[in-house]
């Protein structure tokens, strides 16, 4: 599993990943979320599965120190002898202690215990990054909406994804908007990128304008033709094979003995045998060739969003749209970095 190590001017935190793609399979072009609605299911799927133990995120632990690394175990604590297994009740019950907790340093331990593949532990990280989103703490509010954000582009579920989307809307959230743009800039799956811009637009930040006009055609390699060229080798087997002797063939035969003749009747085998003359054809080796093109891809996701942001319709022309920014005095460039706040890293 992919980790989102997420690093703030003042201090650590590790997200375990929620890449999308990664978990429900690979999308390569825009699409809208109406093939999420098999998320509903899929939901109810994962909570159905309440004894599942993730592995120990062991090289996001080895990060945590002092009080952050105490919460950990706590927070496991609870959430491994109180949840996991527990029917509606006792899970709310073990839920709403963990909803109390507002130490800081509290925040980052959650995630790494919470986010895990089982939708019912997801579902109350989410929960508790809002309470966290919403606090006036300068460090955990900041981080939490990192979170957010991360969960509403990034996670395989709809409705977590619109429980988050919700939160970073809500007025009680503060605007960190940093975090979106990285996503906006740096993810390579173009259904998670329109996601990003989406709340961007939302959230009346348009001061990645620019980067959504350069996402608007993107030059991929698509694979246009294989050619498969088999090669095989002919063998002629050229052999005799003997059947069974056949024992009922018998004779008598005579010889003239002393004061008469005797007798004897003997068994004289018969062997059949068949000539086998055939050609066998076995496989010498393969070469596959590929036939590859560079081709635009358009992605009209992104081109809503501009529309809804801006009211304007200039197509896929992106000369026209930075034109129009310009003269709007706004920035037409692209912002490949991450915002001045968080410095975000993607570890493997």
């Amino acid at each position: 599993m992919n980790a989102i190590v997420m690093r703030l001017a003042v201090g650590l935190a590790v997200l375990p990943a929620m890449c999308l793609v990664a978990w429900a399979g690979d999308a390569t072009a825009d699409r809208s979320d109406k093939a999420d609605a098999e998320t509903v299911a899929q939901v109810k799927a994962d909570a159905a599965a309440p004894t599942e133990t993730p592995e120990e995120p062991v090289n996001q632990v080895s990060l945590l120190k002092g009080k952050k690394l105490g919460w950990y175990h706590k927070v496991r604590s609870l959430v491994h002898e109180s949840m996991a297994g527990a029917d509606n009740r006792r899970y709310g019950e073990a839920e709403q202690k963990l909803l109390e907790i507002a130490d800081p340093n509290a925040l980052e331990p959650m995630a790494l215990v919470l986010y895990t593949r089982n939708t019912r532990w997801r579902s109350s990280f989410l929960k508790a990054a809002r309470q966290y989103a919403q606090s006036e703490d300068k460090f955990a509010g900041p981080l939490a909406v990192a979170y957010l954000s991360d969960i509403a582009v990034l996670d395989p579920s709809v409705i977590l994804r619109g429980g988050a989307r919700s939160a970073l809307l809500s007025p009680d959230t503060p605007r960190h908007t940093d975090r979106l743009k990285v996503q906006l800039a740096a993810n390579t799956q173009p259904v998670c990128r329109t996601r990003a811009a989406g709340l961007l637009a939302d959230l009346d930040d348009d001061s990645a304008a620019g980067t959504m006009v350069d996402l608007l055609t993107t030059e991929e390699w698509r694979l246009m033709a294989k050619a498969i060229e088999t090669r095989k080798v002919q063998m002629d087997v050229r052999t005799q094979v003997a059947h069974p002797p056949d024992l009922s063939n018998t004779t008598t035969v005579q010889a003239a003995v002393p004061g008469g003749v005797a007798e004897a009747t003997i068994t004289l085998p018969r062997v059949q045998v068949t000539q086998i003359q055939t050609t066998v054809s076995a496989p010498a080796g393969a070469r596959i060739d590929y036939e590859w093109e560079r081709v635009t891809v358009k992605h009209p996701g992104m081109l809503g969003v501009l529309r809804r942001m801006t009211g304007k319709n200039f197509g896929y022309d992106k000369d026209a749209w930075r034109a129009w920014l310009r003269a709007q005095g706004k920035n037409a460039d692209t912002r490949s970095g991450t915002g001045g706040v968080y410095d975000v890293q993607w570890d493997d």
